[in-house]
């Protein structure tokens, strides 16, 4: 089993933004038209970058009822051919595979 990925690009680059917006939300301070613009843009990249995480969480939870399905199936195939593969009398039938071919 995949050890599971925990991503925190996305988190950790808004509380920077954050952290970098946080000094001029005093009264009276004025963000820098340069500074703002450079924030907006790194929010754009953020922006993009959610969206693109978003669509794959999408795809995997789109995935998820086909391997549900896949599992029940699997059970009821496992559950109708072990009773085929047993004789009347509660005796195994083993098929030999090997077409009657000695070793």
């Amino acid at each position: 089993m995949k050890p599971a990925v925990y991503d925190v690009t996305l988190s950790s680059s808004i509380m920077a933004v954050t952290s970098r917006i946080l000094p001029f939300t005093a009264p009276g301070s004025v963000m820098p038209t340069a500074l703002a613009n450079d924030l907006v843009i790194e929010l754009a990249v953020l922006l993009r970058l959610a969206t693109a995480t978003e669509q794959e969480l999408a795809v995997h939870r789109l995935g998820e009822p086909a391997g549900q399905a896949r599992k029940v199936l699997e059970d009821a195939s496992t559950a109708l051919l072990s009773g085929a593969s047993r004789d009347q009398s509660g005796k195994v039938v083993r098929v030999d595979f090997t077409g009657g071919q000695k070793e």
